[in-house]
C-alpha cells in the first residue's frame, strides 16, 4: 500500500493536482521498461489551464443486498 500523501492547497482543484501530481512521480520512480505511463499532466501554458488524466484498475465487488461497490486497486 502506498503512504499517505499531505496536500497543502486549501482547494479541491489545488489538492486534486497535488495528488496527481504525487501519483506522477511516484509512476516516474519506476525504471521505464516496467513503467505503466497511467498518469498524464497537460499543461496549457496559453489558456492557462490543466488537463488530468489517470487510469488506475479497478475491481466490482458484490456487498450486502447484492448492491455493487466499485474500489480502486494498487498499480504501483
Amino acid at each position: 500500500m502506498a503512504a499517505a500523501i499531505t496536500t497543502t492547497a486549501t482547494t479541491l482543484e489545488g489538492q486534486a493536482f497535488e495528488i496527481v501530481q504525487a501519483l506522477q512521480t511516484l509512476e516516474l520512480a519506476i525504471p521505464e521498461a516496467d513503467r505503466p505511463n497511467q498518469v498524464t499532466i497537460d499543461t496549457d501554458y496559453e489558456a492557462l489551464t490543466v488537463a488530468l488524466a489517470v487510469t488506475i484498475p479497478i475491481s466490482f465487488v458484490t456487498i450486502a443486498a447484492g448492491k455493487m461497490e466499485i474500489s480502486a486497486n494498487t498499480y504501483l
